[in-house]
């Protein structure tokens, strides 16, 4: 995983495209993102958090743009924020298709501890 992290962007090669991404309905996306929290947590959840974490707690995520690049998933983030504690709040700093700078703010989560 460190070397993931070193790994240099990816260069553009010709000219960007403007054709915009149209996503399936929620519904689809949900089944989704359902399937892939199943896999990662199972039937038990997530153990370690369920037994570290007092479920009182709160806290706030910062989640900050590692490269300069453009956003996309924003849709995905708050449905599964969703799916995963309805309560949870996430706040949006760009829109997909924004450019963003390196170490900007592109979400921010708050709510339990637990479910961030």
């Amino acid at each position: 995983m460190a070397n993931a992290l070193k790994q240099k962007p990816l260069k553009q090669i010709g000219k960007a495209s403007t054709t915009r991404a149209t996503l399936p309905p929620d519904a689809a996306l949900k089944k989704l993102l359902q399937m892939f929290l199943q896999e990662d947590l199972g039937a038990a959840g997530d153990v370690t958090s369920n037994t570290m974490i007092d479920a009182r707690r709160q806290a706030t995520a910062l989640i900050v743009a590692r490269t300069p690049g453009v956003l996309a998933g924003t849709r995905f983030v708050q449905l599964l924020a969703g799916m995963v504690k309805p309560a949870l709040r996430v706040h949006c700093a760009a829109r997909d298709g924004e450019q963003v700078r390196q170490g900007q703010e592109v979400f921010r989560i708050s709510g339990s501890l637990r479910g961030i």
